[in-house]
């Protein structure tokens, strides 16, 4: 489960240089279920599903 203690070692995979700001939709106690991570460096949103954030930039598995 991802928590918002873990938010600090987080980075964007774009601009690992940025922090992300999170948008929790869904908790459990500190545990986050659902929501979103933001980042304001290139705008770049990554789910939180099932307590697991998709940090996999959504060109990263294209054929380009």
């Amino acid at each position: 489960m991802f928590t918002e203690e873990m938010l600090a070692d987080v980075r964007c995979p774009k601009c690992p240089t940025e922090s992300l700001k999170l948008f929790a939709s869904e908790k459990n106690g500190s545990n986050i279920t659902t929501g979103t991570l933001h980042c304001a460096g290139c705008n770049s949103e990554f789910q939180i599903l099932g307590g697991v954030p998709d940090l996999v930039p959504s060109n990263a598995l294209s054929d380009e």
